[in-house]
């Protein structure tokens, strides 16, 4: 009769093993139906978004490049959200098929969570088995009293063992519950992150618009300059050619009349055109300041890398993980960084030999002018070399101003360039050290949890982190896409 009972408590231990495994099971499979309609409703979200966006376009007054900017955000998070409901769909139908084969064909997800119907499938086969041990054993049995009171101590047992598993789950669901606080609060911190980096990605675009404004309005200031000198230079011939019919007074002073305006209007525009240059080396400058701070910044980040993977842990292989991926779109960056500012070095220097052409021009047509009005002149043989020797020494003092003025502007550029790139390079450090920083605390989270045996071998993990990844990629590709390079 003792080894009866022992197979009999068995027996309803696995019962309350079996029904908790169901319990489990569809408590999942509740959650990842959750998780699939959330997925669902965020692509009706998108979709609308996107019906809305294309309405936007159709009007007349939408703007191009935002309607396509964010047409294109709306299609890769419609892409995403697609994935991800796939992936949902797939593991619904997973659990849909294990709960078939554990509770049988038939079966209400809600009444099996409320316990209004009875178990199908094994728990059915296991009830009819005991149902037909205690038959058995009540036919064997010499004394009655020992089943009477087996019973009541069987069910006694399985009370005091769902009591221990209600406050198991109470335990666990205290503990979910504290995850889900931690992980909304780091989604707040990420947003909050993300804002920041959005405000700096419109300053950005203003500051570029700006510049092609100031480019565009550099070139319509040359062409004029370039009609100008032409103007200048048909002057003397318009003069020469005109009849003589006044003494030669009268058309010498009508040179210098036309002429004064246009040698100060040349003069101004070559001062603004020389400012521009200035500008745009101070840029080139900042740019590669910049690409040299990526730089050291790549080779410190290798350096640490691997010297804590000598001595390292799991923890310390993901955050190793994490830092190679950075490095390499560091790199990626600061490759673009070179090709964008080899460009811009090659235009800086178009633009500084035509402006010094433009200069040149203008100082030989000044010096023309002065020819033509000492031409016009009496002739006085006494002062000739004279003004000889005056004109060319008058020549070079323009030359050596020139250069005089070019080396100014060259001590200015690099004075405001360093000036400039302290408040850059701050910022730079700062944004990549607070997503560094919240990108390698989370993945430190995950791995603890991995090591503790706190995820169960649940493959839940594994999505995190790969969701956090993603997180992570569209992210950087976001800031790439609006000109901040990360």
């Amino acid at each position: 009769m003792d080894e009866q009972e022992e197979y009999v408590d068995q027996s309803a231990q696995r019962v309350i093993e079996l029904a908790k495994q169901n319990r489990n099971l569809t408590v999942s499979l509740e959650s990842a139906k959750d998780r699939a309609s959330k997925a669902e409703r965020q692509l009706e979200e998108v979709k609308q978004e996107l019906e809305s966006i294309k309405e936007k376009q159709e009007r007349p007054a939408a703007t191009p490049s935002t309607s396509k900017r964010s047409t294109d955000s709306l299609r890769n998070r419609l892409g995403i959200l697609t994935v991800e409901n796939n992936k949902l769909k797939t593991e619904v139908t997973k659990m849909k098929s294990v709960l078939t084969q554990e509770i049988g064909e038939s079966w209400d997800l809600q009444k099996l969570l409320e316990g209004e119907t009875k178990w199908r499938g094994r728990a059915q086969q296991i009830a009819l088995l005991r149902s037909k041990l205690k038959h058995a054993l009540s036919d064997t049995a010499t004394d009655a009293t020992v089943a009477t009171v087996a019973t009541p101590d069987v069910e006694d047992r399985n009370k005091a063992h769902l009591e221990d598993i209600k406050q198991n789950y109470r335990v666990h669901i205290s503990e979910v519950e504290a995850e889900a606080a931690e992980l909304r609060q780091s989604n707040a911190e990420l947003k909050k992150h993300n804002d920041s980096l959005a405000s700096r990605s419109k300053i950005l675009e203003r500051d570029s618009a700006r510049l092609k404004e100031k480019l565009r309005l550099m070139v319509q200031k040359t062409k004029h300059d370039n009609e100008l000198i032409e103007q200048l230079r048909r002057m003397p011939g318009r003069g020469e050619s005109s009849p003589v019919s006044g003494p030669g007074r009268g058309r010498v002073q009508s040179t210098p009349v036309g002429s004064g305006p246009a040698i100060a209007q040349a003069s101004d525009a070559q001062q603004e055109l020389e400012d521009t240059v200035a500008r745009l080396k101070d840029e080139l400058e900042d740019k590669d300041a910049r690409i040299a701070q990526v730089t050291a910044e790549l080779e410190e980040l290798r350096r640490v890398a691997q010297a804590e993977a000598a001595g390292a842990e799991e923890t310390s292989k993901f955050q190793v993980n994490a830092l190679a991926v950075e490095t390499r779109n560091l790199q990626e960056i600061a490759e673009k960084y070179r090709e964008h500012n080899g460009e811009l070095a090659e235009s800086l220097e178009k633009m500084t030999t035509r402006y010094q052409n433009e200069k040149r021009k203008s100082l030989k047509l000044g010096h023309d002018l002065s020819m033509l009005t000492s031409a016009a002149e009496p002739p006085k043989p006494n002062l000739n070399r004279q003004r000889d020797l005056e004109q060319q020494l008058e020549e070079l003092e323009q030359e050596l101003e020139f250069q005089l003025d070019g080396a100014h502007a060259r001590v200015v550029s690099l004075t405001s360039a360093l000036a400039a790139k302290e408040d850059e390079i701050k910022l730079c450090r700062q944004l990549v050290e607070e997503h560094k920083h919240a990108y390698d605390e989370a993945l430190g989270e995950l791995a603890l949890q991995v090591q503790s045996g706190g995820a169960g071998g649940d493959p839940q993990v594994g999505r995190e982190l790969m969701d956090l990844r993603g997180r992570y990629n569209r992210m950087v590709m976001l800031l790439s896409k609006h000109g901040i390079e990360y």
